[in-house]
């Protein structure tokens, strides 16, 4: 099935480390036969690890119990009981000190959900407000109550040194809340001599405010929109206009941005979407997402293939009719604000605009770290953006931005194989015709990261050289 979902367009798998033994044995499995197949069919294919983060539970519950508007349930942070309509345990031993009367307690996704009346020690009673069943090892998500808990657990460590271990691309941090929570993760990915990517989830209140959205953008790869857990945290009406200021926050600062949960849900059933559905997906695409992600349509439903089939689908269409120009409007005042000494920038801007006058076929930059291919992202060109990087790890992290197709060359100025090994990609891989016009960038002498300072207008011929 891999191999179906590759070949129908998917270019990052996403391991959910909520759902693995400490020995990561079925995880170990599945990360090489990405990676074979991957080889096997010439893709770039990247991975991404989803870290659990600090998941809130019901503990052990009879089956058939049912709790009903008006009951008193009785939530217990001590040790762990078979709970019934009376009393249940969780997960989280510091609820009774985070939580305090007129909070509410959400339990499964929100289908359940409680409003605190009391705390007597390690006891939490409830006032059921709405009811059903209570189920055993459901989420229970407490909106807009400061949790002590750290964004990073024992076992989202555990799960991050195999990461690491294993050359995964991304990693991506559940629940984050602030800034602060990917300075930690990252001082400890350093610990651990890694560059992985990491990937803010954006899924708690907290984090959606303007100054904490803008920071957690900053000091991440990039973003998740995670709309299951946000949608259950906050008024369900309020996460597309989120989403849609988090994509354009996110494009502005050409950071990549991930729109998932739920994009295509009823396929894990049927082999058709719905209408709503289909919009949803063609909405992302419209607003500026770098990605957009399938969950249960393709981990356990009966339609993958179709569902990554209708995705592309989608998205292919869309992208056709799309207006990419708007991405170029020098009218934005925060997207072609002053880039003062910062010369990647602007000759990323610079690049965008001679590709749109002069009509070019595409844009190609040699870059070491992708920042460079990122940037060209930001202004959705219309065009193909062509990486050449030095290092395998970019060439797969590039696969998660708007656009990009990227080539693995050894980046060594003047050198006879990587002009020839240009060629070769332009000629052959893209079919680049004769007097085609390409748009060159890059960084002289060397090529080193951060450095691009040159732009170069290239008529192709495939008997000349590129850079001269």
């Amino acid at each position: 099935m891999i191999r179906k979902l590759i070949c129908q367009g998917a270019n990052i798998f996403r391991l959910n480390f909520s759902h693995v033994n400490d020995k990561h044995d079925e995880f170990k499995q599945r990360i090489q036969t990405i990676r074979q197949i991957a080889q096997e069919e010439q893709r770039n294919i990247a991975i991404l690890g989803d870290l659990q983060g600090p998941k809130i539970r019901t503990g052990k519950v009879k089956d058939g119990t049912v709790i009903k508007k008006g009951d008193i349930l009785k939530i217990t942070t001590g040790e762990s009981i078979e709970g019934d309509e009376h009393m249940v345990s969780t997960t989280y031993r510091d609820m009774s000190k985070d939580v305090k009367p007129g909070d509410r307690i959400l339990i499964d996704d929100g289908l359940l959900e409680v409003q605190v009346k009391s705390v007597d020690g390690n006891i939490i009673s409830c006032e059921v407000t709405h009811g059903g069943q209570l189920k055993s090892n459901k989420g229970m998500n407490l909106p807009n109550v400061a949790l002590s808990t750290p964004a990073l657990t024992e076992k989202d460590e555990f799960d991050l040194r195999f990461a690491v271990e294993n050359n995964l691309d991304f990693i991506a941090l559940s629940f984050v809340r602030n800034a602060e929570d990917i300075g930690k993760i990252n001082k400890i990915i350093r610990r651990l001599n890694s560059d992985i990517a990491v990937i803010a989830k954006i899924e708690k209140p907290e984090a959606v405010n303007e100054s904490a959205i803008n920071a957690i953008i900053e000091a991440s790869y990039g973003i998740m929109v995670a709309r299951g857990d946000l949608g259950v945290e906050m008024e369900t009406a309020e996460v597309p206009v989120i989403q849609k200021k988090i994509v354009q926050k996110c494009n502005n600062e050409g950071k990549p941005v991930i729109i998932a949960t739920q994009m295509l849900d009823s396929m894990q059933a049927n082999p058709r979407p719905t209408r709503a559905e289909a919009n949803d997906v063609a909405n992302a695409v419209l607003d500026g997402a770098d990605c957009v992600m399938l969950s249960g349509e393709t981990a356990s439903g009966k339609f993958p293939e179709e569902s990554v089939k209708t995705m592309r689908e989608i998205i292919e269409l869309v992208e056709k009719k799309i207006n990419h120009e708007k991405w170029q409007d020098e009218s934005d005042p925060i997207k072609f604000r002053n880039f003062t000494n910062e010369s990647t920038k602007l000759i990323c801007r610079a690049a965008v605009r001679i590709a749109k006058d002069m009509q070019a076929k595409l844009i190609l930059c040699v870059t070491h770290s992708g920042g460079t291919a990122r940037q060209l992202s930001k202004y959705r060109p219309g065009i193909p953006i062509i990486a050449i990087t030095d290092e395998d790890k970019i060439v797969r992290r590039l696969a998660l931005s708007w656009g990009i197709r990227a080539y693995k060359l050894p980046v060594i100025i003047n050198s006879p194989v990587f002009f020839k090994g240009l060629q070769e990609i332009l000629s052959e891989k893209l079919k680049v015709e004769d007097g085609s016009t390409v748009i060159i960038t890059g960084g002289l002498p060397d090529f080193k990261e951060k450095t691009t300072n040159m732009l170069k207008i290239h008529t192709h011929n495939k008997e000349s050289g590129i850079i001269s």
